[in-house]
């Protein structure tokens, strides 16, 4: 294991925070189920990258434990105790969760993987992220990181591997690194100013008159879903459509997000015999009024309701604009929970889909230098191919290289 600072800092705490919404409800969802996932807790991001060429292991884990150094929240555990609310406490150091194992055949290095994304975090310990290097002889090296999605969303994770890969080419230089970015405290302090009553007053008005949930598993079958990670199931757009599609979004003036929601309204609408509905939408949580906020890397995401009334008698481009303008309306004021929101609906759950509309920072994909260059320490530098990303619902595949 590797120290982020020196042993004699004795256990000291830098700093201690309130959670964000969704940090809470994750918190309250680990602490209800503890370890029952038998497949691996589904709220967990992993990322695997190959690498071939000469890699220095050492110098690869001490730009992982001066990640940490660099990301404070990152090396947060949670604790509730006898307090009103749970919260995440920064140690002054860490050490960085590393292990380096060796495996003879590409199945054999899978597996590993495969059994360290089924193991589960203790929020009460952390740090709540993991590295992995599987040495594999003659062929590279597999770099796998896990990390609870308490401390990290999908935007944020690009963000940090390609911090890491920059300390990296830069032989561990942290004068080679961007500017450091905003502190995490400063969006949890941005969240504790808003005005929770202004926002509690509009959603109030947005799902008022409810009168039920929409979901469609019931719609589809008599069956509970059975238990551990979701299967995935991958439809690709070609060319052509993906060019019309856009065109028609653009056209309209809006988002291809919002068609999506649309088309994915009328298809619950079509199985649950239902034209007012409902569907979680996961929001970036990001404020805009937070300088430097993009590259800031924690856990910003929410997930919220989306209620679209279909209208027969309105044309489905009408109906768009009218479906974008509310969400603008509501997104300064999407950082609310989930069960408050759901205690305001007052109809239950209200719904048993997600729709992600998911984009990602393009500078921090692990190809991108910044600009850093190899060192003499590595004899050829080592080439990166990021060969597998999830998160919860779903994985995301990267197919890059450098």
């Amino acid at each position: 294991m590797t120290r982020t600072e020196p042993t004699d800092a004795g256990g000291a705490i830098a700093d201690v925070m309130a959670l964000s919404p969704l940090q809470q409800g994750l918190y309250s969802m680990a602490v209800l189920t503890g370890n029952e996932y038998a497949d691996g807790d589904p709220y967990v991001i992993a990322m695997a990258a190959d690498v071939t060429g000469t890699l220095d292991m050492r110098l690869l884990r001490d730009c992982a434990a001066a990640m940490l150094v660099r990301h404070p929240n990152l090396r947060a555990s949670f604790f509730r105790g006898d307090l009103p609310h749970p919260v995440q406490v920064i140690p002054s150091r860490v050490e960085v969760p590393w292990q380096h194992v060796s495996a003879r055949t590409a199945a054999e290095a899978q597996r590993l993987q495969d059994r360290e994304r089924r193991r589960p975090f203790d929020l009460g310990r952390g740090p709540a992220i993991r590295f992995l290097l599987i040495e594999m002889p003659s062929v590279g090296w597999r770099l796998v990181i896990n990390a609870h999605h308490i401390v990290i969303d999908g935007w944020s994770l690009p963000l940090f591997v390609g911090e890491l890969l920059t300390l990296y080419r830069s032989g561990g230089d942290i004068a080679a690194m961007p500017t450091p970015p905003r502190p995490y405290r400063d969006y949890i302090g941005w969240l504790a100013g808003r005005d929770q009553s202004r926002s509690r007053a509009l959603w109030v008005e947005y799902l008022a008159g409810l009168d039920g949930p929409t979901l469609l598993t019931p719609a589809l079958t008599t069956r509970e879903p059975a238990p551990g990670l979701p299967r995935r199931t991958e439809v690709r757009l070609d060319v052509s459509a993906t060019h019309r599609l856009t065109g028609a979004a653009r056209a309209r003036g809006v988002t291809v997000n919002t068609l999506v929601q649309m088309a994915w309204a009328t298809i619950l609408s079509v199985f649950t015999d239902r034209a007012d509905l409902t569907f979680g939408v996961t929001v970036s949580g990001r404020p805009a009024e937070l300088p430097g906020i993009d590259t800031m890397v924690g856990l910003f995401i929410n997930t919220v309701p989306l209620r679209v009334r279909l209208d027969a008698s309105e044309t489905v481009g009408v109906q768009c604009i009218a479906l974008q303008r509310q969400a603008a309306v509501l997104r300064d004021h999407s950082y609310l929970g989930h069960a408050e929101l759901r205690a305001i609906a007052g109809v239950g759950e209200m719904f048993d889909t997600l729709l992600v509309y998911e984009n990602f920072p393009p500078a921090a994909s692990p190809t991108a230098t910044n600009g850093s260059k190899p060192t003499a320490r590595r004899s050829s530098p080592p080439r990166w191919r990021a060969c597998r990303t999830s998160r919860s619902p779903s994985p995301r595949t990267w197919r890059t290289t450098s």
